[in-house]
């Protein structure tokens, strides 16, 4: 991803249960970046607050609201790298009182489909992920742009000591 190795999310699970008790992301600030780096073999860690999922359908109005926060922390100091948040929303507003029935039942389908495939939201969730990812930074040579400088030159900071599993 980006130049950057990941971490299999197997292996990270199975650390994150069998060496800190972690079975939650919201159990994640019990475990200092350090330490999850250190027993993860990460010199980063990627963390993320899922702020808004939500899907309302009331027949003359529809609104598909998908919010996240994301940030990239260096795992030997625990100092936060990046950040971004994006918010996509997907809002259908029918007047007519036919097209609002039809635009009900047809939402009702959706939202079921989507749970019964659990992919809820997977449009908004995809291009909310995409425009995150598009300010993500590129690991260029083992070195991190951290900053622009005047005249749009981007600065860049080694931080990485070790490579990222």
């Amino acid at each position: 991803m980006c130049g950057f190795e990941v971490v299999p999310m197997e292996q990270i699970d199975d650390t994150l249960k069998d060496k800190f008790g972690i079975t939650d992301g919201g159990q994640l600030p019990s475990a200092t970046p350090q330490k999850l780096g250190l027993e993860l073999g990460a010199n980063g860690l990627l963390y993320g607050d899922l702020e808004e999922f939500n899907y309302i359908n009331i027949g003359f109005f529809q609104n598909r609201i998908v919010e996240a926060r994301y940030w990239l922390v260096d795992a030997a100091t625990g100092d936060k790298l990046w950040e971004d948040e994006q918010k996509v929303i997907d809002p259908y507003i029918v007047t007519d009182v036919e097209e609002a029935k039809k635009a009900l039942a047809v939402g009702l389908g959706v939202k079921w489909a989507e749970k019964a495939f659990h992919a809820a939201l997977l449009p908004e969730t995809a291009v909310m992920l995409n425009r995150i990812f598009e300010t993500f930074p590129k690991r260029v040579n083992a070195y991190l742009p951290v900053a622009e400088a005047p005249g749009g030159k981007r600065t860049y900071q080694k931080t990485w000591r070790r490579r990222m599993q």
